[in-house]
């Protein structure tokens, strides 16, 4: 079973704000815990690896959706194979042979009420809508994994 994880760091367990833990320094931002995000994030992700390792998947590509980088390449488990990098085409190669698609440490689209850390794309936006429809980074993602037939399966 091959399977597809999409990652974001906003919506890790322990990533407080945008500024100090989802932004690095060299970019302008305080990133006091930005290694800790990562670190959180890639930990994360290991345990959704673990998971599907253990029912049944032989083969699981991480992608790493956080612009700034989100993953920590070293502390991945070495059974997945990471892409990352930008910019690169829509849906970051996700294709027909991926027999399902999860997320892990996804955020609330724009505009969502009490939710933390919300956005799309950038926090300026505040809103984006496909044939009328609200719709945020998940849903966007959804939709083509959707359109090729690949199933959404686990979301966190």
């Amino acid at each position: 079973m091959k399977i597809y994880i999409m990652t974001d760091m906003e919506g890790v367990a322990g990533v407080l704000d945008h500024d100090n833990w989802c932004q690095p320094p060299e970019r302008g931002y305080p990133g006091r815990y930005y290694d800790l995000g990562r670190e959180f994030l890639t930990k994360e992700v290991n345990a959704a690896i673990e998971g599907f390792w253990q029912g049944g998947a032989d083969e699981i590509i991480v992608s790493d959706g956080h612009g700034a980088g989100g993953i920590n390449p070293a502390l991945l488990d070495p059974r997945a194979k990471l892409l990352r990098g930008w910019p690169r085409g829509y849906p970051f190669e996700l294709d027909q042979t991926f027999d399902a698609v999860a997320w892990v440490g996804q955020h609330a689209k724009a505009g969502t009420p009490y939710a933390h850390l919300a956005h799309t794309q950038w926090f300026n936006y505040l809103d984006q809508t496909i044939n009328g429809l609200s719709i945020g980074e998940f849903g966007e993602f959804a939709l083509c994994a959707s359109e090729l037939g690949v199933p959404a399966i686990f979301a966190s």
